[in-house]
């Protein structure tokens, strides 16, 4: 069922490019990056209130919950919401760290469409390990790493080839570390979205019967 935004619709534009220009400028950004079109600024607003409707939604309990905790929980999920994704677009898309990234991801598509030169790669591979070593056992499998840190398994098949399972390994490494780059930024949701046009949000979709009554 979609979300009823008609109490807080009209304001979204203007919140939307005010909420950027501070959040660009809290991230000391704002006289660093040029973004193609606004009306997707529009539509990261629009879709994380969306959001936080369909996450309070999914509380339990909520008759139990204080007076207004549904209030302050949609304004702090669109908050987490917006902040989290602008910091990935703009910040972390835009790093070092997620151009490494990007360029594994490209090396490992590109072989693996290209039979030929993965298991030429896998070739020299081996032959680097095993000519340019002195170890007369030395393994050259490896093991091939999930985005569980812990869980690794042997990788014991030759189907995608030990350099397709080393750059697999990479770029999940190169994940993690991405991931770690957080958004600090608090957005003030609350001025430009009333605490009376919120709770009209929330009893259009939920209805009055459903919220915190104590």
């Amino acid at each position: 069922m979609p979300i009823d935004l008609t109490s807080v619709d009209q304001k979204i534009p203007k919140a939307s490019f005010e909420l950027f220009r501070h959040w660009t400028k809290e991230v000391g950004i704002s006289e660093k990056i040029v973004i193609k079109s606004e009306q997707n600024l529009v539509e990261d607003l629009r879709s994380a209130i969306e959001a936080a409707i369909d996450a309070l939604k999914r509380q339990s309990n909520l008759s139990r919950k204080p007076l207004g905790w549904d209030i302050g929980f949609v304004i702090g999920f669109i908050d987490s919401n917006l902040g989290n994704h602008w910091f990935f677009e703009y910040v972390t898309k835009n790093s070092e760290k997620y151009k490494a990234f990007a360029a594994l991801r490209a090396i490992e598509v590109y072989f693996r469409f290209n039979d030929i030169s993965r298991i030429r790669t896998d070739s020299l591979y081996r032959r680097f390990l095993e000519e340019d070593s002195n170890i007369e056992n030395i393994k050259i499998e490896v093991a091939k790493q999930d985005l569980e840190v812990k869980n690794l398994e042997v990788y014991s098949t030759s189907e995608e080839g030990m350099t397709m399972t080393i750059l697999n390994n990479l770029i999940i490494s190169q994940v993690k570390t991405v991931t770690k780059m957080k958004n600090n930024v608090k957005l003030p949701i609350q001025d430009y979205f009333s605490v009376e046009e919120i709770e009209k949000l929330i009893d259009d979709n939920m209805g009055k019967d459903n919220r915190p009554a104590h």
